[in-house]
């Protein structure tokens, strides 16, 4: 939403470079200010029981250290 709303001209956003590149490449889309570094945040929510499966379990430490570098 953010970034249709960008391209509408409603006003500016802050996005992930791999959601706006191809717009800026086709010049739809100007880039303000250059790449800014920042944390990423991920959400992983699952009932209960699935947590106890080893994929999920797996995906969270996978997700963890991600972060981490």
């Amino acid at each position: 939403q953010a970034l249709s709303s960008a391209m509408a001209g409603l006003g500016r956003t802050v996005l992930p470079l791999m959601l706006a590149e191809s717009a800026l490449a086709k010049n739809e889309l100007a880039a303000v200010e250059g790449p800014m570094d920042a944390r990423r945040a991920y959400w992983l929510l699952a009932p209960l029981p699935q947590w106890r499966q080893k994929k999920v379990r797996a995906l969270a430490d996978w997700l963890t250290r991600a972060d981490e570098t």
